[in-house]
């Protein structure tokens, strides 16, 4: 991750790039003062292949011929995991989330690169980790990236 990603903000760009990918028309950036930043788009979809691909290395759901895409090597997303230790994803269907376990007094300590393994290592969750969860919220239906425990502090995610 250090390597393959230089600055801690590219995340805003492949979280951007992969809901365009998906044909989003709409996304929503939203700072949760108390958490982190939710993504929401209205692109297609999760299904089991996405799932695979976000949990994995060189496995990607883009590049199959059918549209044109900018990722392919199923490594770009991972670029949240520079600035936040905890990623909840979900849409009507799915709810997983990739979390780095929590190091010496709750704090998250840095990591090396041998030790992002946690990345490739979806759990799944309950209705009630999700910080949109109301099935009449105009956005039910889309797909949403909670990006939690910012590295740098809240006051990070704010500016």
């Amino acid at each position: 991750l250090e390597k393959q990603f230089a600055r801690s903000d590219l995340y805003l760009f492949e979280v951007l790039q992969n809901a365009v990918d998906d044909g989003a028309l709409h996304v929503r950036f939203e700072p949760n003062q108390q958490k982190g930043l939710a993504v929401r788009h209205d692109g297609r979809r999760f299904n089991a292949l996405d799932v695979l691909g976000l949990s994995s290395v060189g496995l990607s759901t883009k590049g199959d011929g059918q549209k044109r895409t900018i990722g392919f090597m199923g490594i770009g997303f991972k670029a949240v995991y520079k600035r936040f230790a905890r990623v909840v994803i979900h849409d009507q269907l799915w709810r997983f989330s990739f979390e780095e376990p929590v190091q010496k007094g709750g704090i998250v300590q840095p990591k090396s690169a041998a030790s992002f393994g946690w990345v490739l290592q979806p759990r799944w969750e309950d209705r009630h980790a999700l910080w949109d969860n109301d099935p009449a919220s105009p956005t039910a239906g889309w797909c949403h990236f909670q990006l939690e425990r910012p590295r740098e502090g809240l006051q990070g995610v704010m500016s």
